[in-house]
């Protein structure tokens, strides 16, 4: 009996365990550039949404994210307005990888200088 109940909690602590990681990988999940521009996909991976913090910069922020869709997949872009948010989302699909990317206003255009590392969210 003592073996039988001991391997029932050895097993029920290992189960336990095993599943704390996907407890940790699940969202909202988000990126930041210092504390000037962030982006956010919803924890449902529905919806994204990327800001511009600093209305008095130069900086400029966009997100570009794919989703799961498997016919036709395509990178998607949101461009924040310069001190404000905007928001996307997906309807038949869920938001997979995204990126947060950094510019510089020039003229009437935005040069987009650089991108963060990828951020999977499954």
């Amino acid at each position: 009996m003592f073996r039988r109940t001991t391997a029932v909690v050895v097993t029920v602590a290992l189960v336990t365990l095993a599943a704390a990681p996907a407890l940790a990988a699940t969202g909202p999940w988000s990126d930041h550039y210092g504390n000037a521009g962030k982006a956010t996909v919803a924890a449902d991976r529905r919806s994204i949404t990327v800001c511009d913090l600093d209305n008095h910069d130069t900086l400029r922020f966009k997100v570009d994210f794919a989703t799961d869709k498997l016919v036709g997949p395509t990178i998607y872009t949101v461009v924040a307005p310069q001190g404000g948010c905007s928001s996307d989302r997906t309807y038949v699909s869920w938001i997979k990888v995204f990126k947060l990317c950094v510019g510089h206003r020039i003229i009437s255009e935005i040069g987009w200088d650089s991108c963060n590392l990828p951020v999977y969210t499954k």
